[in-house]
């Protein structure tokens, strides 16, 4: 899962990763990474959790690096998220399913900026701490 709000919090290497690179088997590897550590996910959620911003998070049902399961926990620990689950899309929902995607976005933004007090006279330009995050997940 990735968020996409003015910063940007990025996981640990996993530890696996360095198998990866030697030349182990990649399925191996990939088992290993796929479930991601529950620490990291609850770490990105708890940072996420602190923006106290409208927050859209969105996955693809057929994602093979972080399963769609995962979806239930962001739900669990952001509430007050919007979410959305992809049909017959991977990891990457914003470009496997870019025009739904876009449309999601957009409305997404005109009405949680609006909730949050963005939609001034800015243009949506003010601080970053008003403006909507976008958790992407595929």
């Amino acid at each position: 899962m990735s968020v996409v709000p003015q910063r940007t919090v990025r996981p640990p290497a996993p530890s696996s990763a360095t198998s990866v690179r030697s030349g182990s088997s990649p399925s191996v590897s990939i088992r290993k990474i796929r479930g991601v550590s529950p620490q990291w996910r609850e770490d990105l959620l708890g940072e996420v959790e602190r923006l106290d911003i409208p927050t859209f998070v969105v996955w693809g049902d057929r994602d093979l690096i972080l399963p769609a399961t995962h979806l239930d926990a962001a739900r669990a620990r952001l509430p007050s998220a919007r979410t959305h689950l992809f049909r017959d899309c991977g990891h990457m929902p914003q470009i496997e399913c870019a025009d739904e995607f876009h449309r999601m976005l957009v409305d997404f933004w005109s009405t949680a900026g609006a909730a949050a007090g963005d939609a001034s006279a800015d243009g949506g330009a003010g601080p970053a701490a008003t403006r909507p995050a976008v958790a992407e997940a595929g």
